[in-house]
């Protein structure tokens, strides 16, 4: 305890000495403000130093850094798992959406149409709750090639209702789901 008072006392001094050897008024208060600052760390130093010991008080500090670091680490893990979820399931979406193209074209091309693109949405379970397929006459550009008249045109209809049945049973079958998931649109 003496040892405390004597290091506080010498502290108390060489701060006082500090303040009247200030070179001039506008850095006083500076001087001021770090001479009361350093004599209340050394105050307060002496306090926990009582209460908690030198080495306990540093091992506290020390593992209270350790817990926020830990708990930020435990942050950053979940938003980085977050993250790759839906990453994955948007490559799972995709490798769906092409697969299902693949088994769609297959079917089409009996009709004369191929797929122009599919898209598919999983729900956070990686259930699959919508698949759409736009499909598209073989050979068009997007643009439209030919005008149909009469029969010809009603046969197309037919033929595109028959497809249409066709890929949602086939769609359906393969994924296991209801027909009322599947979209399919020609143009």
């Amino acid at each position: 305890m003496t040892q405390y008072i004597k290091g506080f006392l010498i502290l108390t001094v060489l701060m006082t000495l500090l303040l009247y050897l200030t070179p001039g008024e506008k850095f006083k208060k500076y001087i001021c403000f770090f001479a009361e600052l350093l004599l209340t760390i050394g105050l307060l130093s002496s306090v926990f130093s009582y209460f908690y010991g030198s080495e306990a008080f540093l091992e506290q500090i020390e593992y209270e850094a350790f817990q926020a670091k830990l708990s930020e680490l435990s942050k950053d893990m979940e938003k980085i798992e977050y993250s790759n979820v839906d990453y994955y399931r948007k490559e799972y979406e995709i490798a769906i959406a092409e697969d299902a193209s693949r088994l769609a074209n297959s079917a089409a091309e009996g009709y004369g149409y191929e797929v122009e693109s599919s898209a598919v949405r999983l729900s956070e379970d990686y259930e699959l709750l919508e698949l759409r397929v736009q499909l598209k006459k073989q050979g068009e550009k997007g643009l439209i090639d030919e005008i149909r008249i009469g029969e010809e045109e009603n046969g197309s209809v037919q033929g595109e209702k028959l497809l249409k049945e066709e890929l949602l049973r086939r769609l359906s079958e393969y994924y296991h789901i209801k027909t009322e998931q599947i979209q399919i649109q020609a143009s």
